[in-house]
C-alpha cells in the first residue's frame, strides 16, 4: 500500500512542476477558508519534542517557527516556487531567532533544479542524491537510515520523537562519522523531528481524528494524513542537502523551501 501510495505521490509531483512551468510557475490552490486554518500547539502536557543532547536541535527550532508563520501569511494564495523562496528568506530574515543564531548574510535558497532532481529520486527514497553529494561513505549510510525509518515508520508520535531521539544519541555517540557528517545528519534528523510535530500538529487541529498514543498507521491513506511521512521525509531531505552545501543556514534554508513546496501542495 505504502509503495502505490508513493507512486502516487510521484506522478502527483512530477504534474505539479508541470504545472508550474506551463502556468508560470504557479502553484494551483483551491479556495480554503482561513478562518479554519490553526497552527496552534496542543501537546501532552510533560512531552517535549526537543532534544538537548542534540546541538543542532535549533535547526528544527527555526524551520517550524518561519514554517508556520510562512503559512499564516500565505495561506489560500496561488504561490510560484519563487514566491515561496522569497516568502520564506523574508520572514527568516525577520525572525531574530534566526539572524541571530544563523546570520543574515548569504541566506542560501536553493534553485529549481534541485527540488526537480530530489523529485526525479524520490521513489529511491532520494538515495541517489545522497550518493551524489561530499559525504563520506558513513555519512551517506547514516542519512539513508534516517530517510528509511521515516519512510517505513509505523507507530505512534510518541514512537516516531523517541525513535529519532535515540538515533540522534548514536550519531552523536559515533567514532566513525567526521565532525560534518555528524552534522548534517543532526541537522537533518532535527528537522525530521520537528518537521513530523508540525504537520502532525497542523493535522490534528485541522479536521484529523488521531491522538498521540493512536498508532498512524491507521490513518494511512486519509487524505493529506496518509501522506505525512512523505511530506516529513521531503523536508528532511532538503535540510540534509542544505546542510552539506552551506551548514545550520542551508539546513534551515533549504529545508524550509521543500517545506514550503509541500504547504503549497496541501490545498491543490
Amino acid at each position: 500500500m505504502k509503495k502505490v501510495s508513493k507512486m502516487l505521490m510521484v506522478l502527483f509531483l512530477m504534474l505539479l512542476i508541470v504545472s508550474c512551468n506551463e502556468n508560470n510557475d504557479t502553484l494551483i490552490n483551491n479556495e480554503h477558508n482561513s478562518d479554519n486554518f490553526n497552527l496552534d500547539k496542543t501537546h501532552p502536557v510533560g512531552f517535549s519534542i526537543d532534544n538537548s543532547n542534540n546541538i543542532y536541535d535549533y535547526v528544527g527550532v527555526l524551520h517550524n517557527e518561519i514554517l508556520g508563520e510562512h503559512m499564516l501569511q500565505t495561506e489560500g494564495r496561488n504561490l510560484t516556487i519563487e514566491e515561496i523562496k522569497a516568502s520564506i528568506e523574508s520572514i527568516a530574515m525577520n525572525n531574530q531567532d534566526f539572524v541571530n543564531i544563523l546570520g543574515e548574510d548569504d541566506f542560501l535558497v536553493t534553485d529549481n533544479n534541485l527540488i526537480n532532481d530530489a523529485i526525479k529520486d524520490y521513489e529511491n527514497n532520494y538515495f541517489n542524491l545522497i550518493d551524489s553529494t561530499s559525504l563520506g561513505l558513513d555519512g551517506k549510510n547514516k542519512l539513508k537510515s534516517l530517510l528509511t525509518y521515516i519512510d517505513t515508520f509505523e507507530g505512534t508520535y510518541y514512537d516516531y520523537v523517541d525513535g529519532l531521539k535515540e538515533f540522534e544519541e548514536s550519531i552523536i555517540l559515533d567514532n566513525k562519522l567526521s565532525v560534518e557528517e555528524k552534522g548534517v545528519v543532526l541537522m537533518t534528523s532535527s528537522t525530521a523531528r520537528h518537521s513530523f510535530d508540525f504537520w502532525f500538529e497542523f493535522l490534528r487541529n485541522n479536521g484529523v481524528d488521531i491522538d498521540y498514543d493512536e498508532p498512524i498507521q491507521e490513518k494511512s491513506g486519509k487524505g493529506f494524513f496518509g501522506q505525512l511521512l512523505i511530506i516529513v521525509g521531503g523536508d528532511a531531505i532538503g535540510a540534509g542537502l542544505g546542510g552539506i552545501f552551506g551548514g545550520p543556514p542551508g539546513a534551515a534554508a533549504i529545508g524550509l523551501v521543500f517545506s514550503g513546496t509541500a504547504a503549497s501542495m496541501i490545498y491543490i
